[in-house]
């Protein structure tokens, strides 16, 4: 464990068919560029691809120590990912369940309307900043201590935007509710 792995599949694609790093963490592990990945569980220090042009799809949990980065077209996460702080940049995001702790979760959808709920599953998170140039609804209801939100609406009179504890807030927001709203 605690060796690092840097991958260029340029094109290609890249599959994980069993556990990486089920025998010991790995360090770093960098996927440079790939048309498509796929793995099911991951534990490593940190886990970052830096481009992607098709779908990745994580089956199972993903452990890091540390900050979880995906760039590729679509991303589905079907399970769970932990770790310090998350950030995807995707038009076809799904999130899966989020645990990052007191770290920021960070979601560029592209034109994509984000259903937080939906794109983004149980979210465990000190912050969280979604952007798109689509609609922002949903339901989230963990405490957050910071809001950023960009998008085409952010909440509708059909459509509302729910969140939790929300320690600050920045954007133009109709349709929000907040268990403790300081906006």
């Amino acid at each position: 464990g605690g060796f690092t792995l840097g991958l260029t599949a340029g094109t290609g694609s890249i599959t994980f068919t069993g556990i990486v790093g089920g025998g010991g963490a790995l360090g770093a592990i960098t996927i440079n560029s790939a048309l498509n990945v796929g793995a099911a569980a991951i534990t490593a220090a940190s886990l970052t691809q830096s481009a992607g042009t098709g779908t990745t799809t994580l089956g199972g949990v993903v452990t890091s120590t540390g900050a979880v980065s995906f760039t590729t077209s679509t991303f589905t996460n079907s399970s769970t990912i932990n770790g310090t702080g998350l950030t995807v940049t995707a038009t076809t995001p799904s999130l899966g369940t989020v645990n990052v702790g007191a770290g920021a979760v960070t979601l560029n959808a592209g034109a994509t309307a984000v259903n937080i709920g939906t794109n983004i599953g149980a979210l465990t998170a000190g912050s969280l900043s979604v952007t798109t140039t689509g609609a922002i609804s949903g339901t989230n209801t963990s405490a957050l201590s910071a809001v950023t939100l960009s998008g085409s609406s952010i909440g509708t009179a059909t459509t509302a935007l729910t969140l939790g504890a929300i320690g600050t807030l920045n954007g133009t927001v109709t349709g929000l509710t907040a268990s403790t709203p300081t906006a």
